[in-house]
This record gives C-alpha cells, sequence and structure tokens, in this order.
C-alpha cells in the first residue's frame, strides 16, 4: 500500500496560484481510488510512482480545506469480473462530491464511477469515456529519449513493455509516439523491435529476454522502456544473461523513478508528478462547478534526465562484439 495513503508527508507551500481561502468551491468531499495489483502497492523493490501523485492533490486539498478520502481497488483479474455491477458495494462513491483516478481502471468501474460522480484521471487517458485527465505529453517525453539516442550514434532502436491489467493505455500511447517519432525522422520501423511479454504466463519472461537478446545481436544498439520499472528489471535480466547496460545495449526508461541500488542510473523522462496531483484537483473543482463544459486533457511537459545506461554507439565495437 502507497506508505503516503496512511502516512501523508504534507510540505508546506504557498499557493501563489490561488489564495488558500478561495472562493471558488466550497469544502468538498474528494474520494481517490487508487487501482492496481496488491504487489504494487506493497512493493519495496522500487520507488512507486503514483505516491507522489497523491502527495501533490493531499496537499492541494489541505491548503483549501477539502477532504480526502482514500481507498484502494485490487484489479486482479478474478477481482475484475467479481466486482462488475458491485463497486459501490465496497467503495462509497456516491456519498463523495467527485472521484480522483490513479491508475488504470476496467471499463465496467470507469463507467459507473463517471455516470455517477465527477471525475478526473491522472496519467491514464480513456478514449472511450469523455473523462477529463491531467496527464505528462507522452509524446514529447518519447521524442526527447529519441533525439539523445540519435545524438549518441544509435539508429536501431527498440521498444520494450510488458502486458498490463487492466490495459495500461499510457504503454500504448508511449509505443505510439515511438512510432511516430521514427517516422518523422524517416527511421525505419520494424515491428520485430517491439518486446513485450505476459507476466502472468510463467515461461513468458524466459522467451522475451531470448527475443531482445536476439535482437540485439541482430543490430539493436538502444532499447526504450514504456516505464522506468520495465527498464530496471531488464538491466538485471539481461546481464544474467551477460549482456551489461550500456556496454552491450544502452537502455532508457520513462517515470524518474530513483534507480535501485547496483543498477546504472538510468536515463529517463522525470515526469512532474506532484504537479499533475494538483492539478487534477484543481480541474475537478472547474468540473464540479460547471459539469456540462466539453471534457478536456491537460498535458505537462516531462524532464530529460541523462544517467549512466546511454552509451555513445560504435558501429565496428557493436560489429565485433556480434562475431563473438
Amino acid at each position: 500500500m502507497f506508505s503516503l495513503a496512511s502516512k501523508l508527508g504534507y510540505r508546506y507551500l504557498d499557493d501563489r496560484t490561488r489564495p488558500a481561502k478561495s472562493n471558488r468551491t466550497r469544502n468538498l468531499n474528494i474520494g481517490v481510488i487508487i487501482c492496481g495489483s496488491e504487489e504494487i502497492w506493497h512493493t519495496e523493490k522500487y520507488e512507486v510512482p503514483g505516491e507522489l501523485l497523491l502527495a501533490g492533490l493531499s496537499e492541494y486539498a489541505q491548503i483549501h480545506s477539502h477532504r480526502i478520502d482514500c481507498r484502494y481497488a485490487i484489479s486482479e483479474p478474478e477481482n475484475l469480473s467479481a466486482l462488475s455491477g458491485r463497486l459501490d458495494s465496497i467503495i462509497p462513491y456516491k456519498a463523495w462530491d467527485g472521484v480522483l483516478l490513479i491508475y488504470p481502471f476496467p471499463s465496467h468501474w470507469l463507467d459507473e464511477i463517471f455516470a455517477a460522480k465527477p471525475s478526473v484521471s491522472l496519467v491514464e487517458q480513456y478514449g472511450s469515456t469523455e473523462i477529463d485527465c491531467v496527464d505528462v505529453d507522452h509524446y514529447h517525453g518519447v521524442s526527447k529519449l529519441v533525439d539523445l539516442l540519435i545524438e549518441y550514434g544509435h539508429r536501431r532502436i527498440g521498444f520494450v513493455t510488458h502486458e498490463y491489467q487492466p490495459q495500461a493505455r499510457w504503454s500504448l500511447r508511449r509505443y505510439s509516439a515511438f512510432i511516430e517519432k521514427s517516422m518523422s525522422l524517416g527511421m525505419p520501423v520494424d515491428t520485430s523491435d517491439y518486446f513485450t511479454y505476459d507476466p502472468l504466463k510463467p515461461k513468458a519472461q524466459g522467451r522475451f529476454i531470448k527475443s531482445i537478446i536476439k535482437g540485439i545481436k541482430g543490430g539493436i544498439s538502444a532499447l526504450i522502456c514504456a516505464s522506468d520499472q520495465d527498464a530496471f528489471d531488464l538491466i538485471v535480466n539481461l546481464k544474467k544473461e551477460g549482456v551489461e547496460v550500456p556496454r552491450d545495449v544502452s537502455i532508457v526508461g520513462f517515470d524518474g523513478l530513483a534507480t535501485p541500488a547496483g543498477l546504472p542510473d538510468l536515463t529517463t523522462i522525470q515526469i512532474p508528478r506532484w504537479e499533475i496531483g494538483r492539478m487534477a484537483f484543481m480541474r475537478l473543482e472547474d468540473r464540479i462547478q460547471r459539469l456540462d463544459t466539453p471534457s478536456s486533457h491537460i498535458l505537462l511537459g516531462g524532464e530529460l534526465k541523462i544517467g549512466e545506461s546511454v552509451s555513445f554507439h560504435r558501429a565496428e565495437d557493436a560489429s565485433k562484439r556480434r562475431r563473438q
């Protein structure tokens, strides 16, 4: 479970964009629903991306005297079907003035919540539902990563992710951004350089790593991972097979998480998670006051953080390694 959910660490910051005693809205009772697996909540393996989202929105609530009620919904496959049509039995969202959603939600939960209350999603854009969202600009983030890799001499770049339940649309957006950026630069796009696996299938990860190593031997010199966690796991698993980062392949991520000890400092896109949380609460205030306004997506830029996981690509050195 997020450490901030039970022990919110508030840092007082003056809100210079609005006075603390704003008359824009009355004091609100807002529900925050975090959807995810128990593994995500209890993990100590990596930093949890949602913590700063929660910090940003909870600090804004404190400054403006709003109340938040944080709840968790387990998104394991067996629960997705079992809770269909019964979400209100475990989450009292009908008692709230509005709802903030963190992490991808299954469609039947999303439709039920959206029909009942004004809602804003954080870092997850839903194409099938007219729900407001505050998100990172995935295209500009991926574009910065591709530009950096090209600057370092890389020309054949792969993309790595894994299958999420429920489906993580942000992963698809980052991949589509990679395709769009590659095509805009005239770089060849080969779908065989897209690597993914289903973590629910025990043998899938082994085949996944072998296919990536085959791609590296075939000429891939850099890999963009859909998330930092994907990148960390990939670096660890490649090292077990004798493939070193960045000596044999450069790897970049997307999120801006702290790099675990023993791994090269990851090159990544730092998502402004605290600001996304704050702006999502502000957007929900607007939505509660004006229900008839069109839905909107607010995209914030991410900052490129250059670490140790990228090196200059020298074709002659790579050719020697492939022959060994």
